[in-house]
């Protein structure tokens, strides 16, 4: 995306297995849109020390990121300028207060594998915080995608779904 003189770009990093850690959210900028740089933002300790460009995961947030997609909500204060969303795992509890309160916010699927849709917001898409609601249980295999579209007047959502194939005890 180019904000504010800038190309900036956000991606999902998978973490080695053996460090304990889910999925990250890293940062890169650009003058050019060609030659990139990830600044060492010194945020998030990952093998011993901070010299990363990590800005989002479970060190920052709670939990960690997959499918990640950050954009600019232009109805929202300047200190939420930004807002990201991506898919994450929940508990098994955590997933039953939420359908309690939101039954229609639970697909089968996100139940069934344990997983969120949620949203994090930023004044500058380096310093993140975590929305304190899910969106959903669902899961999305792949980039969601989220914007505000202003002729329609509200936000719109595309994800990609996966496929669950029906049991034999419930009708299709």
């Amino acid at each position: 995306m180019f904000w504010e003189g800038k190309y900036r770009l956000w991606y999902d990093v998978t973490p080695p297995r053996d460090s304990n850690m889910e999925g990250i959210m890293c940062y890169a900028e650009s003058d050019d849109g060609i030659k990139w740089t990830k600044p060492n933002l010194g945020l998030v300790e990952f093998g011993g020390n901070k010299d990363n460009n990590i800005v989002f995961g479970e060190p920052v947030g709670g939990y960690g990121v997959h499918g990640t997609s950050v954009f600019i909500d232009p109805k929202a204060p300047d200190d939420e300028r930004l807002k990201m969303i991506t898919m994450s795992s929940a508990t098994e509890q955590e997933i039953a207060r939420f359908k309690a309160a939101h039954p229609a916010s639970v697909s089968p699927i996100g139940e069934q594998k344990k997983l969120f849709i949620r949203l994090a917001k930023s004044a500058d898409g380096i310093h993140w915080t975590p929305m304190p609601e899910p969106v959903m249980s669902h899961m999305s295999d792949t980039q969601t995608t989220a914007y505000y579209d202003e002729t329609l007047n509200r936000y719109v959502c595309f994800l990609r779904l996966a496929y669950m194939k029906p049991s034999r005890n419930r009708p299709h």
